[in-house]
């Protein structure tokens, strides 16, 4: 047998009898296919962002990872170079872009933990009543419902301050890699409204999304440089879902280093103030003296997702490989640049970092003590 990469042509293509069966033209290229998550992956991960300001423009595609999110969640990375990263699947070479390494993390369990977590609640009922009758789907009533919720002019994210999951009901697949993980939920009352269906929705949701942002810090310290993420599947399609991951994943990250060494002629002194230098002079003069970089020395804070225009990315994904067979195209990255198309662009709310921050170390936190509660537990 021989390894094919993505996209290359089979054979002399399709066969008289599986043309035939197919109503389709004998020879037909048949590309060398992939899995149903990468396909989704080749459906959004190229795709052209000139002119919407996103920190992975003029960034090579290595920059940017995929979610395809439905039931479960995959996370999805590339890089020029074998990363090893503990918990994520691979690297594997040209897995999904041909000549490249890919990481994949994931989570056993998103949209069904969401399911889950909803339809065991006892105001179910009551939620399906209300949206049957406003003509809704649960998750559409839930986040209005949310949004009624929440203070004037504030985010209806705060409200999820003092309930806490760990979404881990069905095992830890990245990047803890540990299947006897559980679930927990910290900050329940004895209230069985509406509205506290709808926090412990919301918590879901926020756990989940920082569940995203622990893959990407593991993905970062071992030397990926993702700053924009791409989102298809069916989890795509509720707002509320995207923008929170939009919001929890949006922590400060320095991208790029550069060195800036600039000599000051001085008369005066300075002195050092919690760790900086407070010039206690007038500048006479100032001097670049040198300039280095190893790429470029921009800071953003937030980490956009960017929906495609076709919400089926996996459809995208395989008519790429599909343009790259019958030589439509001569690479993979130049089909999914000219194939796939940015939609919408969903920003983080700045606002909202400070609020991440602490929920993030909180949802670390659920996860030592789950593990220092079995610990003691397994102590003979």
């Amino acid at each position: 047998s021989v390894a094919a990469p993505p996209g290359s042509p089979l054979g002399g293509g399709l066969t008289a009898e599986a043309a035939s069966d197919l109503g389709l033209n004998p020879g037909t290229a048949v590309g060398a296919s992939l899995i149903d998550a990468h396909a989704g992956g080749l459906g959004v991960i190229g795709a052209d962002v000139s002119g919407f300001n996103l920190p992975c423009e003029h960034q090579p595609i290595t920059s940017r990872m995929a979610m395809i999110c439905g039931t479960s969640t995959c996370h999805l990375a590339v890089s020029g170079r074998a990363l090893f990263v503990p918990g994520v699947w691979g690297p594997y070479l040209s897995a999904m872009v041909p000549g490249l390494w890919l990481n994949e993390g994931g989570q056993s369990a998103t949209g069904s933990l969401i399911d889950h977590v909803v339809q065991g609640h006892a105001a179910y009922p009551q939620l399906q009543q209300q949206a049957q009758l406003r003509g809704e789907n649960i998750y559409t009533h839930l986040n209005t419902h949310l949004g009624s919720m929440a203070r004037s002019g504030s985010a209806a994210d705060l409200l999820g301050s003092s309930l806490h999951v760990w979404p881990d009901f069905h095992g830890n697949r990245s990047p803890l890699a540990d299947p006897s993980l559980k679930g927990m939920v910290v900050g329940l009352s004895l209230r069985h409204t509406l509205d506290d269906l709808a926090l412990l929705y919301l918590a879901t949701v926020q756990a989940l999304a920082l569940g995203t942002l622990h893959i990407l810090e593991a993905m970062r310290e071992t030397g990926h440089d993702i700053s924009t993420v791409f989102m298809c599947g069916g989890l795509s399609k509720n707002p509320l879902f995207v923008q929170v991951q939009a919001n929890a994943t949006g922590t400060e990250h320095k991208r790029r280093r550069c060195f800036l060494f600039v000599s000051l002629i001085l008369v005066g002194g300075g002195v050092w103030i919690e760790g900086r230098l407070r010039i206690m002079a007038h500048i006479r003069s100032v001097r670049v003296t040198s300039y280095s970089e190893d790429t470029s020395c921009e800071m953003f804070s937030g980490m956009p997702v960017v929906l495609p225009d076709q919400m089926e990315a996996v459809l995208v994904g395989a008519a790429v490989l599909g343009a790259c067979a019958s030589r439509g195209y001569s690479t993979i990255q130049e089909a999914m640049a000219r194939m796939a198309k940015v939609g919408r662009v969903i920003r983080p709310d700045p606002s909202l970092k400070s609020f991440y921050e602490r929920k993030y170390k909180v949802f670390l936190q659920l996860f030592s003590h789950q593990r220092e509660y079995q610990a003691l537990m397994d102590q003979s």
